[in-house]
């Protein structure tokens, strides 16, 4: 933007530029030239007067006219032998710059200026005293002579548009940095606010609608902050309600006689009442980034491959998995992990038919840099992969929220999530997660929202 708002402020005072030296270049070459023809026809003046003089003072007759044919040689000589004539009523003395057109004119007692080519010649007329004769002063200006007052006119024109483009092209750069630099600190402050630090603030300086734009956008953050603490206590008072009815359930499932089954509901309602936990947590610290959390990868899913067994036993589901030893940990806290993994389980569980057969496997690739997890069925598969993402999009009675939450968590970690079919049949669902090494885990979480 900057170098834009220069070029365009530049382009400008170039024009402007143009427009007023360019005329005031002409005006300077036409004063040198007019300076040039006026002390011609001032010499021309002064050899027509010394001329009369020496005439007037010897008189212009066979005796004298040696003498004075010498008196005026030197007097041609003393102007510029080149370029200076005497014209007399019979002869010419000096320099061939007269013509016959000229000679007439200038016996007529003419005083003018004649263009010779690209030369002027000047030719200045006195009438001898006591006489009805006239004697002339004759100069030739050459192209040279016009044009050598020109230059130094149009070097001096020429520096001083240069000086001033320059100051202006300043000017502008000042300008537009004026102007640039506050919507600079706006973008920095919009990155900021996409990575998820509400906190940030912009100065209101620089030009009225950018001051009013920073004020704005410091009020839209501070509304936005607002709005995400009322949505997580929300989400924290909504789940915390649901303890209720859970401590009721606890109740009757404490009413069933069958030790065996009675264990077994307890211990699922533990499971939901550890997750309404996590939620509540999860929802009361969202957005904090006061520290990075990682997570071991390899415990979490051995933990839950464990717990998700018994539903597959009782489904009569086989299922295998494969997973690499030494596994490196992830940017993700350990709740966000369970979810992404009980998601992309649970999904198999919701979407096939029991007896379906479903496999785990996990590895690390791209040089220990990223971890590969890989959850296929032998289900029906994917009725439509490109949209099973989408937030919402359910190929069954479900909400369609399971990949979302995969999609989500997996995005939280700067990874990605891709969903297709095998080409035996049944779903495949690939998620890539970026490892996070000893010496890498002071990267900073990116709260998800």
């Amino acid at each position: 933007m900057r170098r834009q708002l220069v070029l365009i402020g530049t382009t400008a005072a170039v024009a402007v530029t143009v427009a007023f030296f360019v005329p005031l270049l002409l005006v300077a070459r036409d004063n040198a030239f007019k300076r040039s023809l006026v002390n011609a026809e001032s010499d021309a003046i002064d050899v027509a007067l010394e001329s009369v003089e020496a005439i007037t003072s010897r008189g212009l007759t066979a005796a004298t006219f040696l003498e004075l044919e010498d008196s005026l040689s030197a007097i041609v000589v003393e102007h510029g032998a080149d370029t200076t004539s005497i014209i007399l009523p019979t002869q010419r003395i000096g320099a061939d710059i007269a013509n016959d057109e000229t000679l007439i004119a200038a016996r007529a007692g003419k005083t003018f200026t004649a263009n010779v080519g690209p030369d002027r010649r000047v030719v200045a007329s006195l009438r001898v005293p006591g006489s009805t004769e006239y004697v002339s002063g004759a100069i030739l200006v050459t192209r040279d002579s016009l044009w050598s007052g020109v230059g130094g006119a149009l070097a001096i024109v020429t520096v001083v548009a240069v000086v001033v483009l320059a100051l202006g092209v300043v000017l502008l750069d000042r300008l537009a940095v004026s102007l640039v630099k506050p919507v600079q600190s706006m973008a920095a402050a919009a990155h900021r606010v996409g990575l998820g630090d509400l906190d940030v603030k912009v100065e209101e300086r620089g030009p009225a609608e950018i001051a009013e734009t920073a004020a704005v956008f410091n009020k839209m953050t501070e509304r936005i902050g607002h709005l995400l603490v009322a949505e997580r206590e929300l989400v924290a008072d909504l789940s915390h309600r649901l303890r209720t009815p859970l401590t009721a359930l606890n109740i009757d499932i404490e009413c069933v006689e069958d030790d065996e089954t009675r264990t077994r509901l307890l211990e699922d309602v533990g499971h939901v009442e550890a997750t309404l936990t996590e939620v509540i947590r999860e929802a009361r610290n969202a957005g904090r980034t006061d520290a990075p959390e990682v997570s071991d990868l390899g415990e979490v899913i051995e933990e839950r491959l464990t717990f998700w067994e018994p539903l597959a036993e009782d489904q009569e589901r086989p299922w295998a998995h494969r997973v690499e030893p030494n596994l490196p940990s992830v940017a993700l806290p350990r709740g966000d992990l369970v979810a992404l993994l009980d998601a992309l389980i649970g999904n198999v569980f919701a979407h096939t038919p029991e007896g379906c057969g479903y496999g785990v496997a996990v590895r690390v690739v791209n040089d220990r840099s990223q971890i590969r997890l890989i959850v296929t069925d032998q289900g029906p598969g994917f009725v439509n992969p490109e949209r099973a993402l989408e937030r919402g999009v359910s190929g069954g009675d479900s909400t369609g929220l399971g990949l979302d939450i995969v999609k989500r968590t997996a995005e939280q970690a700067s990874g990605s999530v891709s969903v297709g079919n095998r080409a035996g049949g049944g779903g495949r669902v690939e998620v890539i997660l970026p490892a996070t090494h000893d010496d890498q885990q002071s990267v900073r979480r990116r709260p998800i929202r």
